[in-house]
């Protein structure tokens, strides 16, 4: 057996990291490379597959990363400011139709790059870019003969405009099949997946859905596995890209240009903030990955189901070396009256006329029998507290509510400072 021990010395393994991967003793071990005793098959079989796998670990592996799905709102109704200003994009070459999507009046498309403009009375939708796949790839084009990237546009749109980003995709794109998708599905099933606050994962073979029983036995289908709920501002999808493009176009599993992709999906704050961070990095590539790195990792347990666990090595060498935890959330901010003055307005003032016009119809008092039995919470007392005192002296309340903000924002600060350390010390 000096084959065994000379192949896992060029690996770069101990005796007892590859016993733990086997799930043999290393006393077990030792005595097959010594040719003490003969291994049974399923064993052979096993100290095969961990050395072909390292030696597999050794090959380069060609992985792309890509801006895959962009939506900005701008707030403004001026679509003519925002195409030829901020997409750097002559207006004329656009074509109006006025059947749009999400509420919008109009569509202002050149190929699949979509600018639609909300009505003059709608008041919260101004003015949207929507690039799925196909329009980013379109939109590339447009920022290379601008001599830009994705970092320069979100830069650009963030500091001269008033620009909200609504919807963010990263996509890697893994060509030699570095990762196995079902291999990632059964991890999650054995709690082999580690994340920071993401619970909910699901998987399907892509296209079962809309299958019936017949299709499914003669069609090939891929997997796909979803990690965090798809309500929620940050979610990844992983999936075998080759059978999709199978499903799609009937394109050759064999020698598919992409084996798999792996897609982070952000939206709102999320996206907001990973928009920032590219603007600042100027890195798609490094932001991504450090996303991925902050947020997930897959184990090796040793011996399947113990207690000991290393990362897993195609994962690592997914993600790379040099990676840094990233924060996509946002500081909690002092509490403000003008933000419940506006949270009211928008959530139950439409509620309140509804409930006023009913009292008038059929002659009741809710409203007003509502209103006098609701009594006023201790956090609503000390804001009162505080708007008198503030009408009595304006100039101290103002210093020691600026202070007091201050602490405040300071507190959060350090807070979060110490969950970052706390979650890099851990993850």
């Amino acid at each position: 057996m000096e084959k065994i021990r000379d192949r896992r010395i060029q690996s770069s393994m101990t005796q007892a990291e590859l016993a733990g991967r086997v799930g043999i003793s290393a006393r077990h071990l030792r005595r097959i490379e010594n040719g003490e005793c003969v291994p049974i098959e399923e064993i052979s079989v096993k100290i095969e597959a961990v050395l072909n796998e390292r030696r597999a670990l050794e090959r380069e592996y060609r992985l792309d990363t890509l801006v895959d799905y962009v939506r900005i709102h701008f707030r403004t109704k001026d679509i003519r400011h925002i195409v030829e200003n901020a997409l750097r994009f002559p207006f004329a070459d656009m074509l109006c139709e006025d059947k749009a999507f999400f509420g919008y009046s109009k569509l202002y498309r050149f190929s699949s790059i979509w600018v639609m403009q909300g009505g003059i009375y709608d008041k919260d939708r101004d003015v949207l870019l929507e690039l799925r796949g196909d329009g980013c790839r379109t939109f590339e084009r447009h920022l290379e003969a601008l001599g830009w990237t994705w970092p320069d546009f979100f830069s650009h749109c963030l500091t001269n405009f008033p620009a909200q980003i609504k919807r963010l995709d990263l996509a890697i794109d893994d060509r030699d099949g570095l990762l196995s998708i079902p291999e990632l599905v059964e991890k999650c099933w054995a709690g082999e997946c580690q994340t920071r606050w993401i619970r909910k994962f699901s998987s399907y073979h892509s296209g079962m859905k809309t299958m019936d029983d017949a299709q499914r036995k003669t069609q090939l289908t891929g997997q796909t596995l979803y990690i965090g709920s798809f309500q929620s501002e940050l979610h990844f999808c992983f999936y075998e890209k080759d059978f999709e493009q199978f499903k799609k176009y009937r394109e050759p599993i064999e020698g598919a240009p992409v084996k798999n992709r792996v897609e982070i999906r952000l939206k709102n704050d999320r996206a907001q903030n990973a928009a920032r961070i590219l603007a600042e990095c100027r890195d798609v590539e490094k932001v991504s990955r450090d996303i991925l790195y902050t947020y997930l990792e897959f184990i090796d347990r040793v011996p399947p189901g113990g207690e000991v666990y290393y990362p897993n090595k195609r994962w690592m060498k997914f993600l790379g070396e040099g990676r840094d935890i990233v924060k996509l959330t946002n500081v909690a901010e002092p509490y403000s009256i003008e933000r419940t003055k506006e949270w009211f307005r928008k959530q139950c003032v439409p509620t309140i006329r509804l409930l006023t016009a009913l009292d008038d119809m059929e002659g009741t008092n809710f409203i007003q029998e509502a209103m006098g039995s609701a009594s006023f919470s201790e956090r609503q007392v000390s804001v009162l507290k505080k708007m008198v005192a503030e009408r009595e002296n304006p100039s101290k309340t103002l210093l020691e509510s600026g202070k007091t903000g201050w602490k405040t924002a300071q507190k959060c600060e350090i807070k979060n400072r110490k969950n970052i350390e706390n979650e890099a010390q851990n993850g």
